[in-house]
């Protein structure tokens, strides 16, 4: 399982989150205020607000909050791309299907790809393949992931 991806606090300045993502190879991150999730942010919104001079801006005001396209766990692997494909984006939060404001991980275009083309090679219907696999599940922080191959499930990224 890939390393825990970066999640940005609500009261981070735009000028410290420029600092801190830089070297990331993501272009897209989650934004909670404790924890409690309140959207997506990219990097092009990040460069915008420092070039508008709006360094000093925590992220609360930046981040998108309506209308985050967003999977939960047992949505099929086709709707992640086609949602990824709709809204430009290489990063989709899942969350919690009673509650979207709690992020359960985040799955990514090569994570859906990957699991997509070893799902063809079985013969196996991608439409039938979930993000969360039923007697698998979400991994989640402190379980054992050694024993779970990239056939295995879409390789989550969870967040602490």
């Amino acid at each position: 399982m890939r390393k825990t991806p970066e999640i940005l606090p609500a009261e981070m300045r735009v000028e410290d989150v420029i600092v801190q993502t830089r070297a990331s190879k993501l272009r897209i991150w989650p934004v909670t205020e404790k924890d409690y999730f309140l959207g997506m942010l990219t990097k092009e919104t990040l460069g915008r607000a420092f070039v508008d001079g709006r360094k000093e801006q925590p992220l609360k005001d930046l981040v998108e909050t309506l209308q985050v396209p967003h999977l939960h766990t047992d949505h099929p692997l086709h709707l992640a791309l086609e949602r990824m494909s709709k809204y430009h984006l290489d990063v989709l939060p899942v969350v919690h299907r009673a509650d979207i404001h709690k992020l359960e991980g985040v799955v990514t275009l090569p994570d859906v790809l990957m699991r997509m083309a070893s799902t063809a090679s079985t013969g196996r219907p991608t439409r039938h393949t979930r993000i969360g696999v039923p007697q698998i599940g979400i991994l989640r922080p402190g379980r054992v992931a050694k024993s779970l191959g990239a056939n295995s499930l879409i390789q989550l990224s969870l967040l602490p």
